[in-house]
């Protein structure tokens, strides 16, 4: 089996089933767009990749799991959390920052929240920010929400503005990370919060061997019909790293620092939340495949409860990381 950090078999596969598929113009338009980084990341990030039901975050188990580490309840999901505990008292004039809002589902929470008087919402895809901004319009919320194309690297904030500033799922795609958080700090009103929810794993997801390992490991375990892929309805039989020759040509910017946004925030910022949710083995295990785990079959809920209090109990006795964290980080002033 072909394996090294550039190019595996899997890579080999995958590019061949695009082939196969006759996917051939789309493959060529993302080798040729290599060099010209934000057109790649734009063209990636269309409506159509937001409706994803085939990552763990979309099984409902995993999604309960989650807000519990979060928020202390399974049913207090991460946006009532925020809400409640963070920004309810700065309404209803609070002024917000979201960083990487695609179609802006979370600003859309936000803003019917009544907490905020005003939102600047940014992101790469033109497109995606068409859809955000006809949302919004439907809900009478343009008044509150708005949403710009911008390069974050290239812009400058205003400083001492925002009472929240938020990212969900966006930062680990940001580079260089640490001028980008000093001016996330400068931008902050002095009671200002800067909230993260984010992979922060390994860069360009290059996996330790022990998470492959005990992903791999709880995979062969799994019946057959919990491992269809919905892309190609074949059997997952092997996790492996993906090689930096398929994320340049996927995405440039995927998880390109993810492994030191923590370090860089806790010496930028304050830290007063910090919550590990996991993921370091269940989001290898479950994608793909996580369509496959119905709330209504009993034996998938239970397959979900073993792997899960496998991963908790491998993160507690620090046998592994946790690869995705929210963090509430309070301005520093220096």
């Amino acid at each position: 089996m072909l394996k090294n950090k550039y190019i595996n078999t899997s890579d080999i596969m995958l590019a061949y089933e695009k082939f196969r598929g006759k996917r051939t113009l789309i493959l060529l338009y993302k080798l040729l767009n290599i060099f010209f980084k934000n057109k790649r990341i734009e063209s990636l990030w269309t409506p159509d990749k937001f409706n994803d039901t085939v990552h763990w975050g979309a099984i409902q188990y995993i999604e309960e799991r989650n807000n519990y580490f979060i928020s202390g309840s399974k049913y207090n999901s991460f946006g009532k959390y925020i809400i409640n505990k963070y920004i309810k008292p700065k309404s209803p004039d609070a002024i917000g920052l979201t960083l990487g809002c695609g179609m802006g589902y979370r600003e859309i929470e936000l803003a019917e929240s009544g907490c905020f008087m005003h939102i600047d919402s940014y992101d790469l895809s033109e497109s995606a920010l068409d859809e955000a901004r006809r949302i919004a319009n439907n809900k009478f919320l343009d008044n509150i929400l708005y949403f710009e194309k911008k390069d974050i690297n290239k812009y400058e904030l205003p400083k001492n503005y925002y009472d929240i500033i938020l990212v969900e799922q966006s930062l680990h795609h940001f580079s260089p990370l640490e001028p980008l958080m000093k001016k996330i700090n400068n931008s902050l009103k002095s009671d200002g919060l800067f909230i993260i929810n984010e992979y922060v794993g390994p860069d360009k997801f290059q996996w330790t061997e022990k998470q492959l390992n005990i992903a791999n490991g709880l995979l062969a375990i799994l019946p057959d019909r919990y491992k269809i892929q919905s892309y190609n309805k074949k059997i997952k039989r092997q996790i492996c790293r993906p090689g930096l020759v398929r994320m340049k040509i996927y995405d440039p910017s995927e998880a390109v620092e993810s492994s030191r946004i923590v370090p860089i925030a806790k010496n930028i910022f304050e830290i007063i939340e910090d919550v590990n949710y996991g993921g370091t083995v269940i989001s290898l295990l479950f994608q793909d495949i996580a369509n496959n785990f119905n709330e209504e079959d009993e034996t998938a809920q239970k397959l979900l409860k073993i792997v899960t209090e496998l991963e908790d109990c491998m993160i507690n006795y620090g046998e592994i990381n946790s690869d995705y964290k929210f963090l509430v980080c309070k301005k520093k002033i220096v």
